[in-house]
């Protein structure tokens, strides 16, 4: 992550460098981050806003928020000299969606049992996650680059992308939703003293984008996960991955005009 990050950043600065200023008028940069960078909720707490101090509680966070600290010195140090270059970071919370196969997330480990015949395991089945699909965060970006495409320092800084506080949900529902809709799986809850740390409470303040951007969830809860489910069933029956991403980008982005 900060490797990666110090690298793109890099790449940016030097196209400035070495280009003349008439041909980096379209240059735009959107840096995507994650929400874990704010650390954890505490019960009473607020959700996280743009403005919180980083406070992350785990390895995978940390080099989160030192991604951020990379693209934030490069912001003052580089970009804010180029008044053509409009760069901004963007938060989201947990996203789900078809074509995720990635190790250790809850609807790939639903997937992987179901096809091993196995149950899920669940270690900590109560932990809250701002569920969202995953063209809502992106929907947000392009929006952000399109602002920044319009007028590049007056949208800089960094945003919030997630679901309303009312779509928040237990990874527990998310694999007994899942199963639902499938028509098969099952549960078991697996207690180890030796866990890798996650944090229990992530809940984004987005006023920000709402009221700035006009940028807002379109998905609930129930249709972010009856539309994951439907892209897993159709492929795993043999359908087209292409097809059935293609219907659900066109019918998502359909409903934003």
């Amino acid at each position: 992550n900060i490797v990666g990050t110090f690298r793109l950043l890099e790449t940016v600065r030097g196209f400035w460098s070495c280009l003349p200023v008439e041909e980096c008028q379209n240059f735009r940069l959107v840096h995507i981050s994650t929400d874990e960078v704010y650390g954890t909720l505490g019960a009473s707490d607020p959700p996280f806003l743009e403005t919180n101090v980083y406070a992350p509680n785990s390895p995978y966070s940390a080099s989160k928020a030192a991604a951020e600290i990379v693209f934030s010195s490069y912001a003052r140090s580089f970009f804010e000299q180029r008044p053509l270059l409009g760069s901004a970071t963007a938060r989201a919370g947990n996203v789900i969606g078809g074509g995720d196969w990635a190790i250790d997330r809850i609807i790939p480990d639903c997937i992987r049992a179901i096809e091993a015949g196995k149950s899920i395991q669940l270690r900590n089945p109560n932990a809250t996650r701002p569920w969202q699909h995953v063209l809502e965060p992106i929907a947000g970006y392009l929006l952000l680059a399109e602002r920044l495409y319009e007028d590049p320092k007056n949208w800089d800084g960094s945003w919030n992308f997630g679901p309303s506080v009312n779509e928040v949900g237990t990874v527990k529902n998310v694999a007994e939703t899942i199963f639902g809709h499938l028509g098969k799986g099952s549960i078991e809850i697996v207690e180890s003293k030796e866990q890798a740390h996650e944090a229990r409470l992530l809940q984004l303040n987005c006023d920000k984008a709402r009221q700035f951007l006009g940028w807002q969830p379109r998905w609930s809860t129930e249709k972010t996960l009856k539309a994951t489910a439907l892209w897993y069933k159709t492929v795993m029956s043999g359908g087209s991955a292409e097809q059935i991403t293609r219907t659900q980008i066109y019918e998502f982005f359909s409903e934003l005009t």
